[in-house]
């Protein structure tokens, strides 16, 4: 099949449409604000080896050092369940698991009440090497928009919520890059 002859209606391809058209198009959709995204995926290259950051993010411990609000982790009951709580909502208490894998270099975290761990996402280590051509880790968090975001009691409108969840992931991983470059991350994983 060639593109430009058959396929349905509303693709978006070189041989339909002009390059500056498209050019545009993907301009305009890095420039709109998307609080209607279903995923937010943020990354950062991180000067330390795949396999020493891999080793630190699948140590449900160390989430108290690395995330912005989670402290006092603890085992729960239940299969490889943690409690936690969360600073942001005073008083809250957060259940999470992270289940790894190491051939793919990915954690999925999963996190939500004990009976429900609604909030998913999956953080997945690359050799910078390959995707940039420069030493270290580029490191990938892609977390879903479940529809409980809309009912999150943290900000005053849905949008708020999941608005800040770049935000929040970005100094997420400031503090993993600050905490794996300085060595100190290597030295406990």
């Amino acid at each position: 099949m060639t593109p430009d002859r058959h396929g349905p209606d509303g693709l978006i391809l070189a041989e339909r449409h002009p390059p500056a058209a498209a050019l545009e198009r993907a301009r305009a959709a890095r420039l709109r604000r998307r609080e209607d995204d279903l995923f937010c995926t943020r990354q950062v290259v991180i000067s330390a080896l795949p396999h020493e950051v891999f080793a630190y993010l699948r140590e449900p411990e160390h989430l108290a050092e690395w995330t912005y609000s989670l402290r006092g982790l603890a085992r729960a009951a239940g299969p490889d369940l943690w409690r936690a709580t969360d600073l942001l909502t005073p008083g809250s208490e957060v259940f999470l698991q992270l289940v790894a894998h190491e051939p793919a270099l990915a954690v999925d975290l999963r996190a939500g009440a004990a009976d429900y761990l609604w909030i998913t996402s999956s953080l997945l280590v690359r050799p910078a090497g390959e995707l940039l051509a420069k030493p270290g880790s580029v490191v990938f968090w892609s977390t879903a928009r479940h529809p409980n975001y809309d009912s999150f009691p943290l900000a005053p409108t849905p949008d708020d919520v999941w608005a800040s969840v770049a935000g929040f992931h970005d100094l997420e991983l400031h503090n993993l890059k600050s905490i794996l470059e300085s060595g100190a991350g290597a030295r406990r994983a």
